[in-house]
């Protein structure tokens, strides 16, 4: 057995000795899960236990777990093609390798254990969002196999893959980040933009970092890819990418039933942060528990493809809202929908039936909040919504952005690799 195999044996006992799978012992709180209720209460059993569930699985709905399982799910991984070392500061970057307990390859990281977490919460966010826009929010697990294989071949680790953890180092890089670092929410959510416009993804990325929207800045993105701005067809949906600190040193109370609220909007995306400098992707809450994936597992790296870049949605058909059934005729053209994809073992691992949660006061402060708005409808809806949350707001949309602003926005944005010769 390998020293790889045995590590993540002995840190999956210990996973379920020190954090057992949760039981559903809160009949009275309904389960949100970006944006889709389910009832907590379990009716009266009509047939046989099912086997595939484990017994704390059992008193959750099965429509919750089924809507859990389909969520895409990004890992540490190992094994992968070497991450080159920071030059400048080589001997920083095997510090903290030799903190993260991984042996370094001689020409960089092999592994993002102890440091990718954060950038693997942003891979979720860029990765769900660009699955619920190509098959709808409606959409589970193993109802269109081969086209999310392609889509998640997108994000294989590999440096040739359009949102590899390589491509993120990279774009950390051009921010003073050294490879081997931890990522924040704001260069994790900048990086998402940068390399979502790179690749011409069928979304445009808002990125804002004080909390505030503004509808002026908004309609900018979402007419970006347009020759006709006023053409509802023409619209571009956009990801809105809300970077914030809600304390300081843990998440302030005031803000507990507005963060929570975020996870019942219908165009939430989910919520990337976590523990202090470990980070989890938040996709669903309880009561004042929220649901989350973990990307501290480590797993072997996935192959890529080769796929081909996503399709923005055709003009002559309306993005599907979030309680649309999938079609089950032909889908449009979508991420490598012939031409790539990743084998069925490494598909499976980016799903987990696993349940996680934690409590709302445990939440570190310093988030990224996402939402994807497909439509002006959902923009009207989503600006409403947020007038609607009760406790102080961890989100503002103003009309006009001051001009301060936009000109402080410029200064931080990453500068994308189509950019880099201009």
């Amino acid at each position: 057995m390998s020293f790889t195999t045995f590590n993540n044996s002995f840190q999956r006992v210990i996973g379920y000795l020190w954090d057992p799978e949760p039981k559903n012992t809160d009949t009275m709180n309904s389960i949100w899960l970006l944006g889709q209720e389910y009832p907590s209460a379990l009716p009266a059993p009509t047939t046989p236990v099912e086997d595939d569930l484990s017994e704390a699985q059992q008193t959750w709905p099965r429509a919750f777990l089924d809507d859990f399982n389909s969520r895409i799910w990004m890992t540490y991984r190992h094994d992968f093609p070497p991450i080159p070392r920071s030059n400048s500061t080589a001997g920083m970057s095997i510090m903290t390798a030799v903190r993260a307990q991984l042996p370094v390859h001689a020409q960089g990281f092999t592994s993002d254990q102890g440091w990718g977490c954060m950038i693997r919460s942003g891979q979720c966010v860029l990765a769900n969002a660009l699955a619920i826009l190509q098959f709808g929010r409606s959409w589970r697990k193993g109802q269109h196999p081969e086209e999310e294989k392609a889509l998640l071949a997108l994000f294989a680790d590999d440096p040739e893959a359009p949102f590899s953890i390589h491509k993120f180092v990279h774009q950390g890089e051009l921010r003073d980040i050294r490879s081997g670092s931890w990522f924040g929410p704001t260069p994790t959510a900048q990086c998402i933009k940068a390399l979502a416009d790179a690749h011409s993804t069928p979304l445009a990325v808002y990125v804002t970092l004080d909390g505030n929207l503004y509808s002026d800045t908004f309609h900018r993105h979402s007419s970006s890819r347009s020759n006709h701005p006023t053409s509802p067809q023409e619209f571009t949906p956009v990801l809105l990418l809300i970077v914030t600190r809600l304390g300081l040193d843990s998440t302030n109370p005031l803000y507990h039933e507005a963060l929570k609220a975020t996870l019942e909007m219908p165009h939430s995306i989910g919520i990337a942060g976590g523990r202090p400098s470990s980070s989890h992707y938040f996709i669903g809450v309880q009561g004042d528990y929220l649901f989350y994936l973990d990307p501290h597992v480590v797993r072997p790296a996935v192959t890529f493809k080769n796929p081909t870049s996503p399709s923005r949605p055709s003009s002559s058909s309306s993005p599907q809202s979030p309680g649309s059934s999938v079609s089950s005729g032909p889908t449009s053209p979508g991420p490598g929908a012939a031409s790539g994809g990743i084998s069925n073992e490494d598909w499976e691992s980016f799903h987990t039936s696993r349940l996680r949660r934690l409590h709302v006061k445990d939440v570190d402060p310093s988030m990224m909040f996402a939402f994807l708005i497909k439509s002006e409808e959902e923009w009207r809806e989503f600006r409403q919504g947020v007038k609607e949350v009760q406790g102080r707001s961890v989100v503002h949309v103003g009309e006009n952005e001051p001009v301060s602003s936009v000109r402080d926005s410029a200064v931080e944005e990453v500068v994308s690799e189509d950019d880099e010769d201009m």
